[in-house]
């Protein structure tokens, strides 16, 4: 036989009618009758059931039984839209460590105006109130691993915005920013003091302020050095001489 005449005689094996020709394959590994005797025949010469071939449209069939059971997965656009808000709550917790003494309850006559600071708003960096109850990684923050948006935002107001504000994220050593950081945040905003403890704070950073107007309003024009926001300091040696 000639080439020519054996390639006429092999055609239907062609890469064109693979498809076709796996078709009636798996027909004759389910039955042999339901093909013709030519390909019965064909198909016996391969010895593809002495080899542990079997159909593969039980399978598929599985398969496509235990796709429908799975989960619904999330859609790529979710999960974009979820990464955003998760960015925007990390950059949250940034605005309130550096910013967030601009919301500080520190007047308690309730006279001062507060300095606007809109990076602390949720619209400001995408969030609305519907995230309030999504729970979203804390991130460095000071806190369980996992947190709704609502207990998070609780949190960094306690820590930075209520009756103490704190501006420390000007320290270029990570270090000490990252202790006072953790005292901030771990406390959430309770410290501990008695009352008692609370009015000797206030007793001395009143007589702080006292003893500076005096100086300001005694030697007028006179060269003096202000504490300029030392007058922390004095309480925090205060504490020292009393341990």
């Amino acid at each position: 036989m000639s080439l020519i005449e054996t390639m006429r005689a092999s055609s239907e094996l062609g890469s064109g009618s693979a498809a076709y020709v796996e078709q009636l394959y798996e027909s004759w590994l389910q039955d042999e009758t339901q093909v013709s005797a030519e390909w019965a025949q064909r198909f016996s010469t391969y010895h593809g059931r002495e080899a542990g071939d079997l159909p593969h449209a039980p399978i598929i069939a599985q398969f496509a039984r235990a796709a429908k059971l799975r989960p619904a997965v999330v859609s790529g656009t979710a999960t974009d839209a979820y990464a955003e808000k998760q960015s925007a709550v990390r950059k949250l917790v940034n605005s309130y460590r550096a910013r967030g003494h601009l919301r500080a309850q520190i007047d308690p006559l309730g006279m001062m105006t507060m300095p606007a600071a809109p990076d602390l708003d949720l619209a400001d960096l995408g969030l609305n109130d519907a995230d309030l109850d999504t729970e979203f990684s804390s991130g460095s923050l000071s806190a369980p691993p996992r947190m709704k948006l609502r207990a998070i935002i609780a949190l960094l107001k306690a820590s930075y915005a209520s009756t103490i504000g704190s501006e420390f994220m000007h320290i270029h050593e990570p270090t000490p920013r990252r202790w006072i950081q953790q005292q901030l945040e771990t406390t959430g905003g309770n410290f501990g003091f008695s009352v008692e403890r609370q009015r000797r704070l206030l007793e001395r950073l009143t007589a702080t302020e006292g003893l500076e107007r005096y100086l300001h309003t005694r030697y007028v024009g006179q060269k003096r050095f202000s504490l300029e926001g030392g007058d922390a300091f004095i309480v925090l040696m205060d504490a020292l001489i009393q341990r």
